[in-house]
């Protein structure tokens, strides 16, 4: 099906994120990841809208959870190091 989407490469959150955001960074990735794959496999015209729909609501949380992971990198400035937080090819370098 042409226009499906590809995840990004994950990178590492720095450490002026709290551990748990961390985490839910981590497992919206893996949500999208597993929406991803079920737009891929649906079959059923039923289904098309219910798997575009999931696939956009975790693609939405996961670009939440970075753009918060960004702006609280953005308010410690001394914590920031040279790892980059990933960002999903949607998701325009200079945005948010």
């Amino acid at each position: 099906m042409p226009g499906k989407t590809m995840a990004p490469e994950h990178g590492k959150l720095a450490p002026a994120a709290p551990p748990e955001l961390a985490a839910l960074i981590d497992r919206a990735r893996l949500e999208w990841l597993a929406a991803q794959n079920e737009f891929n496999s649906v079959t059923e015209p039923d289904l098309v809208d219910h798997a575009i729909y999931a696939m956009h609501a975790a693609e939405r949380r996961y670009v939440y959870l970075l753009r918060l992971a960004a702006r609280l990198r953005q308010q410690a400035p001394e914590a920031l190091t040279d790892t980059p937080v990933s960002r999903p090819a949607s998701l325009p370098a200079g945005s948010g």
